[in-house]
């Protein structure tokens, strides 16, 4: 008995969808807007991707020494590694990463248009920090 009734709304259920399936109109036999109006359709063209930014893949040691200067293009895709000689936390556009000799700190940025931009290193042992610049300026012709 419940089989039964099952069935037949099944097959009532069945019979619903298919007339509402050939009731319902079919995307070609729909006239385009333009044609409608009489004139010809035109399509956009989708706009090219934009350029991808220059990747600058820099290497900064921050040890005993001199402080580093580097030079990037403007609002290039920056891959930095700071190395060290001991443990503590390097510092880049307001970020802080830790690092260690044998594990440089990273950043993966995208530089701004212009500027100097300090990466600080602070030994987690206390000490005097340690800088180096990186500057952004277009490259002299």
């Amino acid at each position: 008995m419940h089989l039964r009734r099952a069935v037949v709304l099944f097959a009532i259920v069945l019979g619903i969808a298919a007339v509402a399936a050939s009731l319902a109109p079919h995307p070609s036999n729909q006239p385009s807007p333009g044609s409608a109006l009489g004139g010809a359709t035109q399509t956009a063209a989708a706009p090219p991707p934009p350029a991808a930014a220059p990747t600058a893949d820099l290497r900064m040691s921050l040890g005993r020494g001199k402080p580093p200067l580097e030079t990037v293009k403007p609002g290039s895709h920056l891959m930095l590694r700071v190395t060290v000689n001991e443990p503590g936390q390097v510092s880049f556009l307001g970020d802080e990463q830790p690092a260690e000799p044998g594990t440089p700190a990273t950043f993966d940025v995208l530089g701004p248009a212009s500027g100097r931009l300090p990466v600080t290193f602070t030994p987690a042992a206390g000490g005097a920090p340690r800088s180096g610049t990186i500057v952004v300026r277009a490259p002299r012709d």
